[in-house]
Parts: C-alpha cells; structure tokens; sequence
C-alpha cells in the first residue's frame, strides 16, 4: 500500500502533462521550456537541498560509499558492453548506461521507505539518495559531454561537466556541508527558503514534461525498453546485494542501499536526454515502464528484506 500511495502521484502528473498537450493547453515548445527550467535552475537547487544538511564525516564511511558507489559502475559498465556486442549506435549505448543505475531515489525512495519501515529510517534513505544523486548525476554528465563531442576526449568532457549547473549545486552541497559539520556554519534563512522553493517543483516539472513529450505518437522497441528496465530495476539491486555481502558490510541500513538501488528508473535521465537529445522516446517509454516494474519488484523486495 506505502508503494501505490508514493506512486500514484507520479503517473498522476504524468497524466496531467499527457492531457496537457493533447487538449492544446500547452504548446510542443513547453516540453523543452521546462526541461530547461529543470536542468537549469531546479534540479541544482534540489541536489543542494538534499546533500548540504549532511555530516560530513557519514560520507567518509568507506563501506558505505562503495556498497552505494561500486553497483553503479559495474552495471554501467555491463549496459555499455552489452550496447557494444548487441552493435548499437552510440546514442543508444549512452541511453542504456544512462539509464542503468540512477532511480527515483529521493521523491520516490523517501516516501516509500519511511511509509514500510519507519520515520527512522529516512536519514540514511536521504543520504544514500544523495549519493546516487551525485555520483550518478557526474557519472551521467560525464559520458553525455562524451559523446556529445565529434572527437571524444577525456579533459574537455570533465570541463564541461565543471560548468554545468547540477554539478555546481553537488559542490556547493558538499563545501557548506564540510563547514556545517566541522564550523558550525549556519545557512541564513533566506538563502535556505529561496532554494527551497525553486527546488520544490522539480519533480512535478520534470514529470509533466515527460507527460507532454510522451503525447508524441512514436515506435519503440518494446525489447530495448525491457533490456534497460532489466540493468535497473533487477540487475542493479542483484549486484548491490552481492557488493555488500563481498564488503561483509553488516548494518541494518543495508536494506536502504538495496532499495535504492531497485528504485525505477530517475525522472531526471528524461530531462538529461532532452537536453543532450539522446534517445528521449526509448527513455521516457522505460521510466513508465521502470515505474510500473517498480510496484511488483520493490514490493518483494520489502518483503524479503
């Protein structure tokens, strides 16, 4: 029940933005309006808000980085050699590791795991999702800027990933966090409901963006959708459990990690694909489809664990 209460909003606003576009409300040109938005100004302001409160010394438990950190890799690293024997084109291989291992793991994961284990448990379900957000997210950017350059090269791509503004929130994030726990520093009041605000409707946007795109009538492998929904919703949470019992990390947040790591696939891959123009059907075709795996996968997941 926790699982439907924190999924039906998302197919809800997905709807609207679907209903959007086809009664005429909106424009074709408001898809990329508010991915924009998105990208630009709420998704930083969300990554912010979601690390800077952190202690920093949480983020130094080497145990806890790699369980989160080493299941993203591996399975990146399997999508992309799967895209590569399978001979794909090279956008559809950057939508396949896109698409591998980052998940809904703040609007989805913190509603979902405090509603079946407790209010207790959401300051490790936030901090892991911050994880995810900034590995992942760098991760992601990293191998767009790749790709997206006629001559594929390692510095220019790390510069660029520098200058974008989600990256610049990440950092941000982690130097206030670094002097909140060891200064005492205090965020004014202000600066902390300003970015509030703008970080608020980041997911209802990037929601109703992908609503608005997926009125476009478009053919897609119902197979690719399928193989990329397997990397994330089953691989990935396959390998975090093998990673962590390699690491004999034993806490009883490990249970965290491996919900996270089965949370379908993040909202965010559409508005990255949009802005990078990578495959925007097969990636908003899979973050329903992920979703929607999500409800028998997570459910026993919870009961096993």
């Amino acid at each position: 029940m926790a699982l439907v209460e924190a999924i039906v909003p998302v197919f809800t606003v997905i709807l609207l933005g679907w209903a959007a576009r086809k009664f005429n409300f909106i424009s074709e040109k408001a898809t990329s309006i508010l991915n924009s938005f998105a990208f630009y100004f709420a998704l930083p302001a969300l990554f912010f808000t979601a690390i800077y409160m952190i202690n920093f010394n949480v983020l130094l438990n080497a145990k806890l980085l790699l369980s989160v950190i080493l299941p993203m890799l591996i399975v990146a690293v399997i999508a992309y050699l799967y895209a590569v024997f399978t001979k794909r084109d090279d956008k559809t291989k950057v939508a396949y590791v896109l698409g591998s291992f980052l998940g809904q793991n703040a609007y989805l994961a913190i509603p979902f795991i405090s509603l079946a284990y407790g209010v207790s448990f959401e300051p490790m379900t936030a901090l892991v999702g911050a994880i995810y957000f900034s590995v992942g997210m760098g991760l992601n950017l990293f191998i767009l800027e790749y790709y997206s350059t006629k001559r594929p090269q390692i510095v220019k791509p790390i510069v660029n990933v520098l200058k974008t503004p989600t990256i610049w929130g990440i950092l941000f994030a982690l130097g206030f966090s670094i002097l909140a726990t060891y200064y005492g520093v205090k965020m004014p009041l202000f600066l902390r409901n300003t970015l509030t605000m703008v970080a608020a409707p980041a997911s209802a946007v990037a929601l109703f963006a992908l609503g608005t795109f997926l009125h476009k009538k478009s053919k897609i492998d119902l197979k690719e959708v399928l193989t990329l929904c397997f990397f994330k919703n089953l691989l990935l949470p396959i390998i975090s459990v093998a990673v962590i019992a390699l690491l004999a990390f034993e806490s009883i947040d490990t249970k965290v990690i491996i919900l996270q790591a089965a949370m379908p696939m993040a909202i965010t891959n559409f508005v990255l694909s949009e802005q990078y123009n990578v495959r925007k059907e097969l990636i908003s075709t899979s973050i329903v489809v992920s979703t929607i795996i999500s409800l028998v996968t997570l459910s026993l997941l919870t009961f096993v664990l």
